[in-house]
């Protein structure tokens, strides 16, 4: 780790020697440390490192892997900065799988699970951490963890606004465990648990 000396200081995390290329990163809520996604050089698993942001980008010396991972696309930690859910494409390209860890107890997955398509995004939710939910441009898959592993549950209503010229762009979740969802069309829809209950509709111009 660098730190440079102007008023405006600028810290640069040093890479691990084997580390290849950043592909993706996340903050947690309170700020304290960021998860990094990295690829890494020859037979290695991808990895998530943890830097430590009160110092400087700090390594802490966490190194998170799990099987099967081919390149994590997309990193997040729960809203209390506990768990940490990454998702990566098989090498068949027609399936993704997300590990979930409890990243400051042990280094492998507490729980993992797959889900159909390219996996774009995968988040957990912030009132209740046991679901996570996993987006791909033609999907989005709610999940709950039970005692045989995640169960997919349907969000209803959800696919009347979805068509093939319709696509998943992105998703958020709101403090009380709501779950916005933003589509291609414009639209924007609010989910309760997995029943739609609010929407927007597109206007012709602002």
């Amino acid at each position: 780790m660098h730190c440079s000396s102007e008023p405006s200081k600028v810290c640069v995390s040093e890479p691990c020697r084997e580390v290849r290329s950043v592909t993706a990163m996340a903050a947690s809520q309170d700020r304290k440390w960021i998860a990094v996604a990295e690829a890494t050089a020859g037979t290695r698993a991808p990895q998530v490192s943890i830097l430590d942001v009160e110092h400087g980008l700090e390594r802490t010396g966490v190194l998170l892997r799990g099987p099967s991972a081919d390149r994590y696309n997309n990193v997040a930690f729960s809203a209390d900065g506990m768990l940490l859910v990454a998702c990566s494409q098989l090498s068949d390209d027609q399936t993704s799988i997300f590990h979930v860890w409890e990243w400051q107890i042990s280094s492998e997955p507490s729980s993992s699970g797959t889900v159909s398509g390219k996996a774009v995004k995968a988040t957990i939710n912030p009132k209740f951490p046991a679901n996570v939910v996993v987006q791909s441009q033609n999907d989005l898959a709610y999940l709950r963890l039970g005692s045989s592993g995640y169960r997919l549950h349907p969000l209803n209503g959800l696919k009347k606004q979805v068509n093939d010229k319709v696509e998943f762009v992105d998703h958020a979740w709101l403090a009380d465990g709501e779950l916005v969802v933003a589509l291609s069309n414009r639209r924007l829809l609010i989910m309760e648990g997995v029943e739609v209950s609010k929407f927007n509709e597109p206007v012709l111009s602002c």
